[in-house]
């Protein structure tokens, strides 16, 4: 049974009466909804809308739903609950509709970034400004703490999951497109709740569950020497009463035995004490927003609290609410410096963000034109015998466009004396100094739409594995 009380809650009850509009690109087509699912959530996923009604509907054709309490003036935001655009249809029933929120277009976009000892708000921030044009951060809380972190092609919806998790904030975007980062357990609505005898219709599994305990953890590094390194946190109480549950981690960026003993404890911390969650369906709570706190209000489990809201779905016109509750957790500051190490290590393999590439592997000739005191050994370019220099000339890539950016790449053994050039107007200008480029350095050419490739080796024991030019 379910014990847990927190002071300073009073419920006013309020008329059921509730009022609702939904617009197909400005239609109304209330009359014609059969079963409409309106599902939000914070930070774990994106917002969507599952429709049947008597209409059939188009792909892009944008969704809005209102609900409110009072009469519905579709010309303000203040009662939309939801827009988003039809994205999936079943071919059967194209009555059978999905919408997604627009910020779905963030699923869409990747980012290629890096940042030192910045706050995730101004990093969020900093996303926003360089690649959603149409969104804005009005209500991002700056954190205190800065985080070091890297992205490679990373969609930026991902990118904004890792910030949360590294500060433990929660992240939604509401309907004006304004992005909503805040401290877990922060805000409380001060409007809804869930209120036995009242509001509430039914409940199930509030309450502490012993699914995701563990009790036992295990941490498993690599010295520098390449031993193993083996640490164990465990609650013996919880063993004793529930058995053990075990938890294994590895993790050879764990070099040593106090590093070890530290990331099993703070897991331990983390996962040793049951977390109450469990769902409530109300009638309609029209005025929640994803990740904000809500009062729970349960006499007979002796239940009254503040539960984190993570995810919710509106059903119509059944006019009710079901609601996923969660007890607010912290998360050990080691963890969050593990995660945040774990990121810095993701390696940027295109940080100028070019487009395209002409890569040349040398376990496929058809990339090459000349080779002049050079082979092709067991997929490596590399001197003839007894030659001191020798070159490589790709055969020309015809682009579909002219370019003037690009950046070089390559791999192979002891190249630190060996030469590349590159020109973007093969058959125009022969290969000059003015072409040398540099490994991993961004440079302009002349512009051209003919791209090709010069390699010089002048070393006896370079070997050659492949080129990449990346390329705008």
């Amino acid at each position: 049974m379910v014990h847990k009380q927190e002071d300073g809650f009073v419920w006013l009850p309020r008329d059921p009466i509730f009022y609702y509009k939904i617009l197909v690109n400005g239609t109304d087509i209330t009359d014609d909804i059969i079963d409409l699912k309106l599902t939000r959530q914070s930070t774990e996923g994106i917002g969507f809308c599952d429709i049947t009604t008597t209409q059939t509907l188009e792909i892009k054709e944008e969704i809005k739903v209102f609900i409110d309490t009072e009469s519905i003036n579709t010309s303000s935001t203040s009662q939309l609950r939801f827009i988003g655009n039809v994205s999936e249809f079943n071919d059967a029933e194209r009555a059978k509709v999905k919408a997604y929120e627009k910020s779905s277009t963030m699923l869409d976009i990747t980012v290629t970034e890096s940042y030192t000892e910045t706050d995730p708000a101004e990093i969020i921030k900093d996303l926003v400004d360089n690649y959603l044009s149409n969104f804005t951060y009005d209500n991002v809380d700056n954190t205190n703490q800065t985080v070091n972190i890297s992205w490679s092609n990373r969609p930026i919806w991902s990118a904004f999951k890792n910030l949360c998790k590294l500060v433990n904030y929660t992240l939604y975007v509401d309907v004006d497109n304004d992005i909503h980062f805040f401290e877990r357990g922060s805000i409380t609505n001060q409007e809804e709740a869930v209120v036995a005898r009242d509001n509430m219709l039914e409940m199930r599994g509030i309450g502490n569950t012993t699914s995701e305990i563990k009790n036992r953890i295990i941490v498993y590094g690599k010295s520098e020497s390449g031993l193993p390194i083996v640490a164990t946190a465990e609650d013996t109480d919880s063993i004793s009463n529930i058995g053990i549950k075990e938890k294994i981690i590895k993790d050879n960026n764990i070099s040593n035995e106090t590093t070890a003993q530290e990331r099993a404890n703070a897991e331990l911390q983390l996962y040793k004490d049951p977390v109450e969650k469990g769902t409530a369906k109300c009638s309609l709570l029209p005025n929640l927003s994803p990740g904000e706190l809500i009062w729970v209000s349960y006499p007979s489990l002796n239940l009254q609290a503040r539960y984190e809201v993570y995810k919710y779905t509106h059903n119509l016109p059944q006019e009710t609410t079901k609601v996923y509750l969660r007890e607010p957790q912290s998360i050990p500051k080691i963890l969050r410096q593990q995660k945040e190490s774990d990121l810095r290590l993701e390696e940027i393999t295109n940080p100028f963000k070019l487009d395209y590439s002409f890569n040349i592997d040398f376990e496929d000739t058809s990339k090459i034109e000349t080779l002049t005191d050079t082979e092709i050994d067991s997929g490596y370019l590399q001197l003839e015998s007894g030659k001191s220099t020798g070159t490589m000339v790709s055969a020309t890539q015809t682009l579909d466009d002219e370019i003037s950016i690009v950046q070089l790449k390559y791999s192979g053994d002891n190249l630190e004396n060996a030469n590349f050039y590159v020109s973007a107007t093969a058959g125009v200008n022969d290969f000059s100094s003015g072409d040398e480029i540099n490994r991993n350095e961004q440079v302009s050419l002349i512009s051209g739409d003919h791209l090709k490739v010069k390699v010089e080796l002048n070393d006896s024991s370079s070997r050659l594995d492949g080129v990449a030019v990346l390329y705008k």
